[in-house]
């Protein structure tokens, strides 16, 4: 393995990502904060390095079990975060039947919100998207926990 990979956001018309299960549970569409295309600057024609976490759901923490329910993807050098998620009910319901799957929605969804351009991180000022990138990596709950941070290259986005 090269250690490098092609990486394309998820988006709301469509995604890259499956659904996971067997298709028989109705699918959420993945969501995206950002976009290459909306970051309105050039696509270098070089690799370009980048940053990831993937989101879990932790239903019961106690019991170390999670469910993977999306990531988060930073370039400094494209100055990008990209944020897409899916939340897999029936998998979630088979560690805890209990779980409040609106209340998850509702954060992946405000997390989605914060790594939109433009957004403070409810700061009273701009975050630069690097400082931003790493307000999202850290943990504030038990239920919905960011994992590790990764590296890349990208050899083209």
């Amino acid at each position: 393995m090269s250690g490098r990979t092609n990486i394309r956001p998820m988006t709301a018309a469509g995604g890259t990502g499956s659904t996971g299960g067997t298709g028989a549970a109705r699918a959420e569409t993945p969501r995206s904060a950002e976009s290459p295309e909306t970051t309105g600057g050039p696509i270098p024609d070089h690799p370009i390095p980048y940053q990831y976490f993937v989101l879990r759901a932790v239903p019961r923490p106690e019991r170390e079990e999670f469910v993977n329910v999306g990531v988060v993807v930073y370039s400094e050098e494209l100055d990008t975060i990209l944020l897409g998620w899916h939340v897999d009910e029936p998998r979630l319901r088979a560690l805890d039947p209990s779980v409040d799957v609106e209340t998850l929605r509702g954060a992946l969804e405000h997390l989605a919100d914060l790594a939109r351009p433009g957004s403070s991180a409810g700061m009273a000022r701009p975050r630069r998207r690097g400082a931003l990138f790493g307000w999202l990596a850290a943990p504030r709950s038990s239920v919905l926990q960011p994992g590790p941070t990764h590296g890349g290259v990208v050899s083209r986005p």
